[in-house]
């Protein structure tokens, strides 16, 4: 499967989709846009501008937050609370019959994603016992790994801070 043409793909439906919010698509927009759609887990913007910055050094942190803000209010991202790093994480907001949350590794900070057909059904069970109808579900799980657990360090921990 060629992930770029399905990445170029995705990224033209995402232009078509916020053309018809009126909202101007411009070469920079375009670039933070597919520079996004890289990412397969959350990312926060200094990633986004690192990632575009390797095709175009004139884009800047500003430029990446407002595109963004822009991106949010169309429901193309959405944040992650992960609470990592003092950093505000986004990810593009893929279609999904799961609901998706994150397991957090208390020692070497690893996110791992979980995917959950039965959260989305428990959310709205719970919510609407309590007489609401429920409109974002967040799971974050901080947690500590197998080898933290047993041995009282993580052994990735180390790789993290190398990286």
């Amino acid at each position: 499967m060629d992930t770029n043409h399905d990445s170029a793909k995705e990224a033209q439906a995402v232009a078509e989709l916020l053309k018809s919010h009126q909202v101007k698509v411009t070469a920079p927009r375009q670039l933070i846009l597919s520079s996004a759609l890289q990412f397969s887990q959350p990312f926060h913007a200094e990633q986004l501008l690192e990632v575009t910055r390797k095709s175009d050094r004139a884009i800047s942190l500003a430029t990446i937050y407002r595109f963004l803000n822009i991106l949010l209010q169309n429901k193309i991202v959405r944040q992650v609370d992960l609470k990592k790093d003092n950093f505000q994480y986004y990810e593009i907001n893929r279609s999904s019959n799961f609901a998706v949350g994150y397991i957090i590794c208390h020692g070497c900070k690893k996110v791992i994603e979980v995917t959950d057909p039965c959260l989305s059904l428990r959310e709205k069970l719970v919510a609407n016992d309590m007489g609401f109808t429920p409109t974002k579900l967040d799971l974050r799980i901080e947690a500590d790994c197998q080898e933290l657990s047993q041995k009282g360090y993580c052994s990735r921990q180390k790789e993290e801070s190398q990286n």
